[in-house]
């Protein structure tokens, strides 16, 4: 398996969906129990200050997923493995060449990649806009939480969706 296809499924199967987007839906449930004279439960708060946050520390990953897709899944790079490695170099980057525009011309390899950038940008969008909704009101009370709730849907819905976007790049190399 390639270096770029274990980064996805490390960072999109492993963390972001397994990890980061359950504890988003717990949050949520929790978040929808509450009312405006509950106390804040320690597990909604727990959220906010650990698991919201991984995010960035995620983020370069999924930017990187996103960045080598095209390098690291085209089919030039067979032209280094067996037995093609054999081919003096002038023909194999010639060939490389070759395969990576027909791989180009027969997959959407340019609209998967728009799509998961602008997929991400709105993750980073969202997330950006609840951390600073989050900073203004320290200590953080119910009422704040309650009325942030719809963003905090919003928020996971396009997570989904980046998780979407991710997910329909080929996990292997497609061949022409």
């Amino acid at each position: 398996m390639r270096n770029w296809q274990n980064q996805r499924v490390n960072f999109n199967h492993d963390w972001f969906v397994n990890k980061y987007l359950n504890g988003l839906d717990g949050f949520l449930t929790r978040l929808n129990q509450i009312s405006t004279d509950s106390k804040i439960n320690g597990r909604l708060i727990g959220f906010l200050d650990e698991q919201f946050h991984e995010w960035e520390g995620n983020r370069s990953k999924a930017k990187w997923i996103i960045d080598n897709f095209e390098t690291e899944m085209s089919p030039k790079v067979l032209m280094e493995s067996y037995p093609l490695i054999h081919w003096d170099k002038q023909n194999r980057e010639l060939m490389g060449d070759l395969v990576h525009v027909l791989w180009k011309g027969r997959n959407p390899i340019t609209k998967w990649i728009k799509d998961c950038e602008e997929s991400y940008d709105k993750v980073e969008h969202i997330y950006n806009k609840i951390n600073n909704q989050l900073t203004m009101t320290t200590p953080i009370k119910t009422t704040e939480l309650i009325s942030m709730k719809q963003l905090f849907r919003e928020y996971r819905d396009t997570c989904e969706l980046f998780s979407c976007k991710l997910s329909q790049l080929p996990g292997e190399i497609l061949f022409v």
